[in-house]
């Protein structure tokens, strides 16, 4: 029961870190722009750019450096924990060296030689560059702390110190009107000056926190330890490298055959996707620590238990959503972009239908990294993604109509989830019956009730802001079936608790 309260309050404090600091950095990226002026932070961005395309390097690492530490607090074993953290560490400062060698080589050459600057600004951009790859240093070596603490479910910390951070980004987009030399030279410095403050904290926090990340590097240090994590990152890697290489293939082939426009269509879909999965993704999150301590510690039964309530709120917090916005997306979309390109309103529904059917597996992949055993599962999964290129290319060459091609992209998220299914199945007895009673019957009755409001208000009503009233009516709707059919008695147990609670500190509040 505490485990289910705390993963709940974790989910909470992800939302509302995640709403804050995207609110203040909305403010902060306005505030920047007025103060350097279009040129210089188009200019910044093209330099952070160069150095970005490498940040998919470390969400692999992070995944892997959390999976073994909470594998091992599970296991309750301090000292393999140590010397998984102190390996961790290593590795990381190596892995950041060696990239910052690769990007100063290659990246300067690219950004005197190749990238379109004026050559009035290029001492300055070179010396941004500098800062930028200082900063790119401190954040790679960053990670081993972040992966503590999220092995730890110290969401509150993690948190706080994302709030901080993009306070004082605030700070510095403020204090860029007050400057008189250089303000694209200053903002770089105090850019990077912010990543040290921030890896300091951390460090220091962790170290005072946690007694296994008092580690003796010379002791500890383990090649056998080092080459489990770099397979394990490997094939994480090349996961991620799948799901890059599917989205850069298809902008290409759409590219090459339809125009700029198109990509402009597939580029503003993946983004209503990426801002609506952050509903289920804070609860990934928390929930994604447990599932592995509970591997770690032989409870294999609740590690899947775990997992199929993973897979059941990572799809109820998207549907719930997702699914008003797709009957209304033709208005929503006309609000927010006022012009909207061709095929963006088709190419939206069908990337939120493929995330939906990707999310009712989603916590098999966290139960599946858990086992350790993830070579099979991310060759055929990743091969599953990349696969709608070569289709895209046949189906765009002979011809057919591009929502061909999106069809197929959500049949393939299908077609992954059910890999999912036989992977974990495979490696753990995942029981089917278990999965269909436990997954699929509670979530389809608030699928079709929040499907049958927005359809009926869409079919029968036609007034100014409908689209308002079609989310609120069907959210609501879903909410309240969601309630009844797809939560058990302990999870509606454990809300009531919550519940309780919050309303106990609001009287207490209420009568100081």
């Amino acid at each position: 029961m505490q485990a289910a309260q705390r993963a709940i309050f974790n989910t909470g404090i992800t939302y509302t870190k995640t709403i804050i600091t995207i609110l203040i950095s909305l403010f902060s990226t306005r505030l920047v722009i007025n103060a350097l002026g279009v040129e210089d932070y188009g200019l910044f961005n093209v330099i952070g750019g160069l150095i970005s395309m490498l940040a998919f390097l470390n969400a692999a690492m992070t995944v892997s450096t959390q999976r073994y530490i909470s594998y091992n607090i599970g296991k309750d074993n301090i000292e393999s924990t140590k010397k998984i953290i102190a390996n961790s560490i290593i590795l990381h400062f190596i892995i950041a060296l060696i990239l910052v060698i690769f990007i100063e080589g290659i990246g300067l050459y690219f950004l005197n030689y190749k990238l379109k600057i004026d050559s009035e600004r290029l001492s300055s951009a070179n010396l941004v560059f500098h800062m930028v790859v200082a900063s790119t240093f401190v954040s790679i070596i960053s990670v081993p702390y972040d992966a503590i603490t999220n092995a730890h479910e110290n969401m509150s910390f993690l948190a706080v110190i994302s709030i901080v951070e993009s306070l004082l980004k605030l700070g510095i987009a403020l204090c860029l009107f007050y400057v008189e030399s250089d303000k694209l030279i200053m903002y770089s410095f105090l850019t990077m000056v912010t990543a040290i403050v921030i890896r300091t904290i951390k460090r220091v926090y962790v170290r005072n926190k946690y007694r296994e990340s008092h580690v003796n590097y010379r002791s500890e240090y383990d090649t056998h330890v080092i080459k489990q994590l770099i397979s394990f990152a490997g094939w994480n890697l090349f996961g991620t490298f799948s799901y890059i290489g599917r989205n850069q293939g298809l902008s290409v082939l759409f590219n090459i055959f339809y125009g700029t426009v198109i990509n402009a269509a597939f580029g503003i879909a993946n983004q209503v996707a990426g801002q609506l999965i952050f509903f289920s993704a804070a609860m990934l999150q928390a929930l994604n620590p447990q599932i592995m301590k509970s591997e770690g510690a032989k409870d294999r039964d609740h590690m899947l238990k775990l997992a199929m309530k993973t897979c059941k709120f990572g799809f109820l917090l998207f549907a719930f959503i997702a699914i008003p916005c797709i009957a209304e997306m033709d208005i929503i979309l006309t609000i927010w972009l006022k012009v909207v390109p061709k095929y963006t309103v088709t190419f939206c529904s069908l990337i939120l239908i493929g995330v939906m059917l990707n999310q009712l597996t989603v916590g098999f992949d966290s139960a599946i990294q858990a086992t350790g055993k993830i070579q099979r599962y991310m060759l055929i999964g990743g091969s599953i993604k990349l696969l709608i290129v070569p289709i895209a290319y046949f189906l765009l060459a002979y011809k057919f109509d591009i929502i061909y091609v999106f069809i197929t992209y959500t049949i393939l998220e299908g077609v992954g989830g059910i890999v999912r299914v036989y992977v974990l199945r495979s490696q753990t007895r995942l029981s089917l019956k278990k999965y269909v009673k436990e997954v699929i019957f509670p979530v389809l009755p608030a699928t079709i009730a929040g499907v049958g409001t927005s359809v009926f208000v869409t079919s029968y009503a036609n007034f100014d802001h409908r689209w308002v009233f079609t989310v609120s009516a069907s959210v609501t709707i879903f909410i309240l079936v969601a309630y009844v059919t797809g939560l058990d008695k302990s999870e509606k147990n454990v809300l009531s608790k919550i519940t309780a609670g919050l309303k106990l500190k609001a009287m207490r509040l209420s009568h100081q």
